[in-house]
């Protein structure tokens, strides 16, 4: 319930009135309210707002009703300041600014000159933030939207430098978008009665389509492929079904329904593989049930919800707690709110307790200032929490962790982050280029008795603001070395990465030039190809590609890298992948494993399908130089689809000729057989070529007519052959007298292959969605059944092992209340000598602190390991169960500088100083120790490294 009460609390000159709205909360037959006070001046306006915590907001306004201060309870101010005649903002200057003097955001307006047909407006030609990026607009008479400069583009003098034009056609409708990279533009066309565009044409000429209903609602989105989308909404313009495709040809879509109530609330939604949810609402909207599709458990998962009289969530039930209604405490997670409804505490019982509790605590203007976890709350004192500041714009400057350790940040007059600072007081500090975009990451670093340096990294970006390098710190400050330790990336007109070119040093003598990597992209932006790392300058010219198919929906479908090894994937209706298939290059060894699913989408099985048990296959291509012997001239072609590889071989008909083409292949295992020559499609004329196959039994010629091959069939067989292991046989191409012949791959594949050993495994669970029981149907399996039984927080604390029904082996789990494992034991049934057990101990902020373990919980000889860490959370000390004691020191950027161990007595086992170069990599690893006393280096980025003692 709420409660409006109105008081006239002030006289003339100046009247003022206060309206109170009270939340009335009974609970446990206690009426609580929770009362928020406005109070208004002789407008309306209100002026104060006192929430129910006492917590006051003040707001000032000018005369034409814009509000022009507004003071937090904190004491925090902002200002704003207005055109008189339009009211449109011209200064606008946030907390922080105020309490140091410093600039607001300042906007700048015109009025446009108008035509003949359309009045002057008034127009933002000029933005300036706090920091002072300046950002600058450009208008048409028409008071059109014709022109956007960034701040690089304001400061530089070229004109149109970093800046996006607009067009539009003369009724106002935007037709054309040139980006400020200077590409094609991205085009509007063909608008409908309600003015929005039927065709979208981006810079590459791809084209979508859209069909809208007589509101505007979309109803179909054709893409560039010519796959559609479609949408259907009911008389209310509520989205009652959209399908999409899967794979169009073959008539496979997904199609999302759902079923609403007078009130809009969704009550039934259906998957596209027809499982569907249903829900309820109470009569305030606010939603009490959900029944979720089946994952194959026998009952009903029915999750509910609670709320209080203020439309609060009190308390949310899951299905396991909706199946034990004896016990209230079963499986429910509670919520409290402080008066003014934000989140205070969150419960949920378990175990007949209720410290599973997180807490939370906030300043006087809703920021989240501590949060306290359930092992904290376990404890009375209130010194182990987590707890934050921030400054007078709601941004967090400090973050104090439950050991104390203190982490801040650091921001710009805009917002932007400049500094990190941790637990030891190392900054990291970032600058921001003028569109606010980090140009330079500066890292400090003492190397072992040296002196600290900046480690920095730098950035840059295109006028689209793409990245389109990174420098490393080891670039920076070698600036002799063109392109040393940089990575850059080239885009394409639609703003995708279509070449990365790796970091190379110019003056190295081996490798002076850099690596690329080129993608394509098909009509709807999935990458079509990648190239493999190439030292070829265009993507014409590498020669190594990886190239990929995929669904209508976007899903991969197919994947082929460069040596022919081939993926194929499928999925079912909720996009859950069903199916993975590898193949090898030459097609004769798959590997397949499947999945199968519940209806909510819970996995129900899974099967791993090996090769061939005896398969054996040998593939040899053309351009396998070590493995082929060329006698003559062949030319080289590429532009067959059904070639292997990148390329082939072929040589015109000439009678007489002695040329051959000859690949070598080694036998992996004596056996039988099956011989075959790749021969692509189109390419071959020869109607008699002759290949000559060497066997155990010596050579046999084989004649193929080269011009029958077709795609379905670009394998000849060349009759089958026994062979002994490890011995090298040649297959031998001869130039026919007539007609071209074509040299591309051989491969040979072994006879008599028997099926592969198969895995197969099924899953069931609890309605809570939790994993309950594993079965594993590989016959050979020493266990079959693994059984899992949860705690009331859904943490696994028992794992049974059977065989056959019969227990192998349980292990049992305990949790301390922030749910990290505590301890475990193994029991194991059938040997019981070598039963396990091992308890962890966590210090204040989680990290593991200790580990015992032993036979059992009462063995009277366990091994303790025990470990500290620094400020920053990183290991600085671990005690061995011989006592044995290792140090761990580091670098301000988080490497590690030193790892000592020493014994109980201070005899020192082991040390490795470390240093690293420019980049962060390892250079140097000095060891010293009982029998040891030397560094070795590892190359650095000059490929210059050390070995000495």
């Amino acid at each position: 319930m709420t409660e409006f009460a109105y008081n006239d609390v002030g006289g003339e000159p100046d009247p003022l009135f206060e309206a109170t709205v009270t939340g009335v909360l009974v609970e446990g037959g206690v009426t609580k309210r929770f009362p928020t006070v406005y109070t208004m001046d002789a407008y309306g306006r209100a002026i104060r707002v006192k929430n129910a915590k006492n917590e006051t907001t003040s707001l000032g306004w000018d005369r034409e009703n814009n509000v022009i201060r507004m003071e937090e309870a904190n004491h925090a101010i902002a200002t704003w300041a207005y055109e008189p005649n339009t009211g449109y903002p011209t200064l606008i200057r946030d907390a922080m600014a105020n309490k140091n003097g410093t600039p607001g955001t300042t906007l700048t307006y015109t009025t446009t000159a108008g035509t003949s047909t359309t009045a002057p407006v008034r127009v933002l030609t000029e933005k300036t933030s706090s920091q002072g990026r300046k950002w600058q607009f450009g208008y048409d008479a028409q008071g059109n939207l014709k022109a956007v400069t960034d701040p690089l583009g304001v400061a530089s003098p070229a004109v149109g430098d970093y800046q996006t034009t607009y067009d539009y056609d003369t009724v106002g409708q935007l037709v054309k978008v040139f980006d400020a990279n200077g590409n094609a533009p991205t085009v509007y066309s063909s608008y409908d009665q309600n003015g929005y565009p039927r065709t979208i044409t981006d810079p590459l000429s791809k084209s979508t389509t859209f069909q809208y209903d007589l509101r505007g609602q979309v109803v179909k989105v054709t893409d560039a492929r010519l796959k559609d989308t479609i949408a259907e909404y009911d008389a209310f313009g509520r989205p009652t079904k959209q399908t999409t495709p899967v794979d169009a040809a073959g008539g496979r879509v997904q199609t999302t329904e759902t079923q609403y109530d007078l009130n809009d609330n969704a009550i039934k939604v259906i998957a596209p593989n027809g499982a569907f949810s249903t829900h309820t609402y109470n009569a305030a909207d606010e939603q009490e049930s959900s029944i979720l599709p089946s994952n194959g458990a026998a009952d009903e998962r029915k999750t509910t919800y609670s709320y209080d009289d203020l439309g609060r969530l009190l308390q949310t039930t899951t299905p396991l707690g909706n199946l034990t209604t004896g016990n209230p405490d079963d499986y429910v997670t509670r919520y409290t709110y402080d008066p003014i409804g934000q989140l205070t505490d969150v419960v949920t019982p378990f175990d007949s307790r209720s410290s599973y509790k997180s807490s939370y605590v906030y300043d006087t203007v809703g920021n989240l200032i501590k949060q306290i976890d359930p092992r904290k709350n376990d404890t009375p004192e209130d010194d182990a929490k987590t707890t934050m500041s921030y400054d007078l714009n709601h941004r967090p400057i400090t973050t104090v962790d439950a050991a104390g350790y203190a982490t801040r940040t650091q921001y710009d007059r805009d917002g932007l982050v400049v500094g990190q600072i941790d637990a030891d007081g190392n900054k990291k500090t970032i600058v921001q280029d003028a569109r606010g975009k980090v140009a330079q990451v500066s890292v400090p670093h003492t190397p072992t008795g040296g002196a600290t340096i900046q480690r920095i990294t730098r950035y840059t970006y295109d006028e689209n603001g793409n990245g389109t390098a990174v420098e490393s710190p080891q670039g920076v400050s070698t600036t002799a070395k063109a392109g040393d330790s940089i990575v850059r990336m080239v885009y394409d007109a639609n703003n995708r990465v279509i070449e990365r070119i790796a970091p190379y040093d110019s003056t190295d003598v081996t490798y002076p030039n850099p690596a690329r990597t080129f993608y394509q992209y098909d009509a709807v932006g999935n990458v079509s190809r990648q190239s493999e790392p190439t030292y070829a300058t265009t993507a014409a010219a590498a020669r190594d590609w990886s190239s990929f198919t995929w669904f209508d929906n976007g899903q991969p479908r197919t994947s082929v890298d460069p040596w022919g090894i081939g993926t194929s994937y499928d999925y079912n209706l909720l996009g859950l992948q069903t199916s993975r298939t590898l193949t090898s290059a030459a097609g004769d060894a798959k590997r397949t494993m499947v999945w199968d699913f519940w209806p909510d989408g819970s996995m129900k099985s899974r099967g791993d399908t090996a090769p061939l048990a005896g398969l054996e296959e040998v593939l040899v291509d053309n351009s396998d130089g070590q493995n082929v012997a060329v006698t003559g001239t062949w030319a080289t072609g590429t532009t067959a689809a059904t070639k292997v590889g990148y390329d082939y071989r072929t040589h015109a008909g000439a009678s007489g000729s002695t040329d051959t083409f000859g690949w070598k292949l080694r036998v992996p295992a004596a056996g039988t057989y099956e011989v075959f020559a790749r021969c692509p499609q189109g390419v071959g004329t020869a109607t008699a070529a002759v290949y000559t196959v060497q066997h155990s039994a010596g050579s046999t010629p084989k004649t193929v007519n080269q011009s029958a091959c077709t795609a379905d069939s670009p394998w000849v067989s060349l009759g089958s052959y026994t062979y002994a292991e490890g011995v090298d046989k040649k297959v031998t191409l001869a130039v026919p007298a007539t007609g071209t012949v074509v040299a591309d791959a051989v491969k040979m594949v072994r006879s008599g292959a028997t099926p592969g050993a198969a895995k197969d495994f099924t899953y069931s669970y609890d309605v809570g969605g939790q994993l309950t029981s594993l079965r594993d149907n590989t016959p050979t399996a020493l266990t079959d059944t693994y059984e899992i039984r949860y705690d009331g927080l859904s943490r696994a604390d028992q794992v049974r092992e059977l065989k056959a029904g019969v227990p192998r082996s349980t292990t049992t789990y305990g949790y301390d209340a922030n749910s990290n494992l505590a301890s475990w034991f193994a029991d194991d049934q059938v040997a019981p000598e070598t039963d396990q057990f091992a308890a962890y101990t966590y210090d204040v902020r989680d990290m593991l602190e200790s580990v015992k373990t032993g036979t059992s919980a009462t063995d009277p000889a366990p091994k303790t390991t025990s470990f500290t860490y620094t400020s920053r959370g990183q290991r600085a000390g671990e005690v061995k169960p011989n006592l044995n004691k290792v140090a761990y020191r580091y670098v301000e950027d988080g490497s590690l500088r030193s790892q000592v161990e020493t014994r109980a007595d201070g005899t020192l086992i082991s040390s490795h100083q470390l240093a690293y170069n420019l980049d962060g990599h390892k250079s140097s690893d000095t060891l010293e120790g009982a029998e040891c006393g030397f560094a070795v280096g590892v190359p650095d980025s000059d490929g210059e490294h050390g070995l000495h003692e």
